[in-house]
């Protein structure tokens, strides 16, 4: 009986020893898929803002005042007719054009259209965007932001430069908003495997423990 007793406490540990390592495996494999899907997706954000920002006309949006004026502009008709179809390919928020003026960034062409409740009129201001945003005047380089929060929401955006190859400054810059909520449900959905299977371990380590001590109790010697 003690031999027994021995062997079968052995196997008891050796059981949970494997649940454990299942466990932390699985663990890991959610917090890489997690990882590696907000990467993922961050890379296809800034490219569809690349995109975006490579089919503008760049002499049609330097031309522009960004005043309240460009509403009856053509070629501020033209950019969000442009933005507006290359947004049923993107599926983001919004996409929309800014520059920067006296300081401060101003809005141009973007998808909305003024019966839109959300929409902002050229030369609306943008006083609390996002630091990086302004870093974008700086490197002239592209990037990806957030969550971050501003008057309109919780949002995921590529920023993307507008640069004048002759002189390389930039006259504009493109933005590409991904609502945040949808963003963290998309990234819930691609960990929801590893999480359940997690969670199915767990449940195997945890109720192995009762039996354990019962079979502890059962075979120790009298």
């Amino acid at each position: 009986m003690p031999k027994r007793s021995a062997a079968a406490s052995l196997m008891g540990h050796a059981r949970g020893a494997c649940l454990v390592a299942a466990a932390l495996a699985c663990a890991a494999l959610a917090v890489w898929t997690a990882v590696d899907t907000d990467r993922r997706k961050r890379a296809d954000v800034l490219r569809q803002a690349q995109m975006a920002a490579g089919a503008l006309d760049l002499s049609d949006i330097s031309s522009l005042s960004f005043t309240a004026a460009d509403e009856r502009d053509p070629r501020f008709l033209a950019a969000h007719e442009q933005l507006v179809s290359l947004n049923q390919v993107a599926g983001a928020q919004w996409i929309y054009v800014m520059a920067f003026r006296n300081g401060v960034f101003l809005f141009g062409p973007e998808t909305t259209s003024p019966e839109d409740p959300d929409y902002n009129p050229p030369g609306g201001s943008y006083p609390d965007a996002p630091p990086e945003l302004l870093g974008v005047l700086q490197s002239h380089a592209p990037v990806t932001v957030g969550p971050y929060t501003d008057q309109w929401g919780t949002f995921v955006s590529a920023f993307v430069p507008m640069l004048d190859p002759s002189t390389g400054n930039v006259e504009a810059v493109v933005g590409l908003d991904v609502n945040a909520s949808n963003w963290t449900r998309e990234i819930a959905s691609h960990t929801a495997l590893p999480i359940g299977l997690l969670l199915f371990v767990l449940a195997l380590l945890v109720g192995a423990q009762p039996g354990e001590r019962v079979r502890g109790r059962v075979t120790r010697p009298v």
